[in-house]
Order: structure tokens, then C-alpha cells, then sequence
């Protein structure tokens, strides 16, 4: 691959990897979805190991217990080995609001890299493979705190276009 080709198609991978984020965040499933081949393997260690549609059945299941969730990437490393395979590696601090029994609050930060194998299907980038390296985890009871919904962002009112629309990168 020429240098230009390999240019584009590490900004069409980092169009991948970013929506992650949203994806988790703002809980949507058909996004998230759209983020993964047909026959992906996700795997977040002691947190699942599995498909992308199990992923949606995990993120349904979670969602209750999560008051906020945050997920800020910071470097990422991309390698192109060919014109519709490629590997990266994402580092990520991962902030998550817990709501538990009784009420109690918690919040969990940890520092995550993906390793992720990317592969090109139906000519769009898409995850074939995710593992997450836990590097750094902390959890602490917090007091109360103003909770956000994702059905509340005013992102989906304030920014226009089919990328911050629900369900968006089509």
C-alpha cells in the first residue's frame, strides 16, 4: 500500500474507534452493533468474552447499574498490514458510575488498552477482534451526585448530521 492509502485508512480506523466511546456511553446498541464483523470476538476479560449481539445483551443487562459511564481514549497506534486488515492499540481511561443496592454509589476508573484487530467488511473498518488489558482499576463509594442519562444528551439535539445521530456511522 502506498503512503496515502495507508493515511486513509488509518483516519477510517480512528472513525471506528472513537464511536466506541459514544457507543458505550450513550447505550446504543445499534451503533455498537455496526462497530463489529459479522463473526467479532470481544473480550473484556472477567467482564465477557463474547460476539457483538451478546455484547448488546450485556449492555441491556448492565445498563440498570450504570448511572454514568465515561470512556476518554487517549493514544492510539495503528498498523496497516494490508488494504482491509490492521491492528491498534487503544489506550483508555474508563470511568464508570455505579449504582448499587440501597442506593449506594460508586465510582470505578480504570485505565484499559484494546488490542484490537481490525478488518474491513461491506468496505467499512469494523473490530474482528477486541481484547481489553486491564492495566488499572480503583473503586471507591461516592456521595450523591447528579445523575445524566443518555436519553437526556443534548448531543443528539445540538449537533447535526448522521454521525451524532442515534445509531449514527451509516
Amino acid at each position: 500500500m502506498d503512503t496515502l492509502a495507508v493515511l486513509i485508512a488509518k483516519d477510517k480506523i480512528r472513525d471506528l474507534v472513537m464511536p466506541y466511546s459514544r457507543a458505550a456511553d450513550q447505550r446504543d446498541s445499534e451503533l455498537m452493533r455496526s462497530l463489529y464483523t459479522h463473526d467479532a470476538v470481544d473480550n473484556h476479560g472477567e467482564v465477557f468474552h463474547c460476539n457483538a449481539d451478546e455484547i448488546i445483551a450485556f449492555m441491556k443487562t448492565a445498563e440498570p447499574s450504570m448511572g454514568y459511564t465515561g470512556h476518554y481514549l487517549c493514544n492510539h497506534l495503528i498498523s496497516v498490514t494490508s488494504e482491509d486488515e490492521a491492528h491498534g492499540e487503544a489506550y483508555v481511561v474508563a470511568y464508570h458510575v455505579m449504582l448499587g443496592d440501597h442506593g449506594a454509589v460508586s465510582e470505578v476508573t480504570m485505565l484499559v488498552r484494546y488490542v484490537d484487530h481490525y478488518r474491513k467488511e461491506q468496505g467499512q473498518w469494523r473490530f474482528a477482534k477486541r481484547d481489553a488489558i486491564f492495566d488499572y482499576q480503583m473503586s471507591r463509594p461516592i456521595g450523591d451526585q447528579k445523575q445524566i442519562f443518555p436519553d437526556l444528551d443534548l448531543t443528539y439535539q445540538l449537533l447535526p448530521g448522521h454521525l451524532f445521530a442515534r445509531g449514527g456511522r451509516k
